[in-house]
């Protein structure tokens, strides 16, 4: 619990975000030690804020969920649209929680139209009906998919236009209440202050940015993750992964984010193969959960980079699950970030449970670092992406997508690569 006190000792009192707005509220702590914060500030209107001004209110527990009327109630939701996919709502998850809804008295719509890779069209289709219904709250239950569409729409249906018309832009005024539950522990998008849509045009992926992303309330219950098969939970797994290790080794890291990055980071190394063994193990779930939302909280200013670059590539072309995607070539990327920084590639090292010698030189860290990456990816049986029935030739497309990426193209080297080292990075993970 180091983390948890040295994370209550910064928080407890007003500080000056890096706006140099005044921040004030006490902070408290979930079941599994996620914070509740209730910081009031002027956000910065550039991205790159304090960690301490953009906390997210975070109620965590089993059965956590059952509060999300009372919650939304408090929020001045009287009319509630639920976001989430058909999968979610076919596997029961979602009854409950509309059923607390309603029992607050709120009017529900649902609309499970979510999709994988969550397109434009499907984020105008529930502004519109959002609009249509006067939705004055948006509630998204699911995976990264489902949240990004809920955060996204919600922009569009408060404020106008297109999702296109909002790529690339940031929304810095507060849209209608969101309240985000997750089922899956990935990508974090409930601490984050961004989305990814993809672009069905560019055939890219594409997003928006800025205090309308940041949703209002995140309720973590590990109940709801109980019945997400293997793949999904490993390919889920990954993304929390590789948020968390590039995060630690982001250039100009911001302390707390790296707080949080290292122990997302020990927690999946610690729950990830428990819960390969027992997928029902809830406390490995909750601890999964608990790591995926630190790592999200994390990248909104130690930001994840060439993991996502090569992820996001990869999912556009291929349409195969992000976390997945992302973990393609990451012990080869751990070579290079040893090399360009070992220092922070050794903490990395340590969160793993890796214990270096001293006196390595940089090319040695890396190199060890990049084989402990390589063996626990193994271990756990992951899909390659080979396996997954994905072609040299669809690498290629990706492969000139990942320099112009969102998630490098602010980024020097080595963490904005050229498209030769990219396709030498993919390439040689494909045939490994």
């Amino acid at each position: 619990m180091a983390l948890v006190a040295w994370l209550q000792k910064m928080l407890s009192p007003p500080k000056r975000n890096l706006c140099g707005e005044q921040g004030s509220g006490a902070a408290s702590f979930g079941v599994f030690g996620v914070i509740i914060s209730n910081l009031q500030h002027k956000p910065c209107e550039d991205f790159m804020v304090a960690m301490t001004g953009f906390l997210v209110p975070v109620l965590s527990g089993e059965g956590a969920s059952a509060m999300v009327g009372e919650k939304a109630k408090a929020m001045g939701i009287t009319n509630a649209i639920i976001v989430c996919d058909k999968g979610v709502k076919g596997s029961g998850v979602v009854d409950p929680i509309e059923a607390s809804l309603k029992q607050a008295g709120i009017n529900v719509t649902l609309f499970d139209g979510v999709l994988p890779d969550p397109p434009d069209t499907v984020v105008d289709e529930l502004a519109a009906i959002a609009v249509k219904n006067n939705i004055n709250g948006f509630v998204a239950v699911g995976g990264g998919s489902s949240i990004d569409t809920a955060k996204t729409a919600n922009v569009c249906a408060k404020f106008g236009g297109s999702i296109k018309s909002w790529f690339g832009k940031y929304a810095n005024e507060r849209a209608f209440p969101i309240i985000a539950i997750p089922t899956t522990a990935g990508t974090g998008s409930e601490m984050t202050y961004g989305a990814v849509i993809t672009d069905t045009t560019a055939h890219v992926k594409s997003g928006l940015g800025g205090k309308a992303m940041f949703v209002d309330l995140a309720i973590v219950d590990p109940t709801l993750y109980v019945g997400l098969p293997l793949k999904p939970t490993l390919a889920c797994a990954f993304d929390v992964y590789t948020h968390a290790v590039e995060a630690i080794i982001f250039p100009n890291p911001e302390p707390i984010a790296t707080a949080m990055a290292e122990k997302a980071v020990r927690l999946v190394h610690k729950y990830l193969p428990r819960l390969i063994k027992d997928l029902k193990d809830l406390e490995a779930r909750g601890g999964m959960a608990y790591a995926a939302t630190l790592a999200g909280a994390a990248i909104n200013t130690s930001l994840c980079h060439n993991s996502h670059a090569i992820g996001h590539s990869i999912g556009a072309v291929c349409h195969l699950p992000h976390g997945l995607c992302c973990a393609v070539g990451f012990p080869r990327l751990m070579k290079l970030y040893g090399e360009e920084n070992p220092v922070a590639t050794r903490l990395a090292a340590e969160s793993m449970g890796l214990d270096l010698p001293e006196g390595l030189s940089p090319k040695e860290i890396g190199e060890k670092v990049s084989a402990h990456v390589a063996a626990f990816i193994k271990s756990t049986g992951l899909q390659s992406i080979k396996e997954c029935g994905v072609t040299k030739e669809q690498l290629e497309e990706a492969v000139k997508l990942m320099p112009k990426d969102m998630a490098v193209y602010r980024q020097q080297y080595p963490y904005r690569l050229t498209e030769e080292l990219y396709r030498e990075i993919v390439l040689e993970a494909y045939d490994a």
